[in-house]
């Protein structure tokens, strides 16, 4: 039976591992590209059609976590987290700034859900992410036994 996958430091107590800033800079491209190029789309939208859009910007930030976590190989959870957190962090910023400019009000309680939302989101996908690397991991290694 395999090992079950933990998102500590190393087994036996020792320090964790540090955060792999590659993986998280690449999720973090990632996740903007897709939640910007959404959110763009949204602007005229009709409400069906923003629906589909926000359910891509949901998306977006699994896709970005997926990418940090598969990367990383110890602490994953934690890497889809920062890559989910940074990315809402400037996506919500680049929002706040568009909304001044354009005199709309601005809802707190939107910007917490989506805070949220996109950094849980980012760790669901890091956890696909790792599943997908483990995977792949393990089907190496029976390959390599095949005569």
């Amino acid at each position: 039976m395999s090992e079950p996958a933990h998102d500590g430091g190393p087994q036996g107590g020792g320090p964790p591992a540090s955060l792999d800033l590659r993986s998280i800079g690449l999720g973090v491209v990632v996740t903007l590209v897709i939640v910007v190029l959404c959110d763009l789309a949204k602007v005229g939208a009709d409400s069906g059609s923003a629906g589909l859009l926000f359910l891509g910007i949901v998306i977006g930030f699994g896709v970005g976590g997926a990418i940090a976590g598969r990367r990383s190989t110890d602490r994953y959870l934690t890497h889809g987290a920062v890559a989910g957190a940074i990315s809402v962090a400037i996506f919500l910023a680049v929002a706040l700034v568009a909304h001044l400019a354009s005199g709309d009000r601005i809802e707190i309680v939107a910007l917490v859900f989506t805070g949220l939302l996109g950094t849980c989101c980012g760790m669901l996908g890091a956890s696909v992410g790792d599943r997908i690397r483990r995977k792949r991991e393990a089907d190496a290694g029976t390959a390599g036994d095949a005569p």
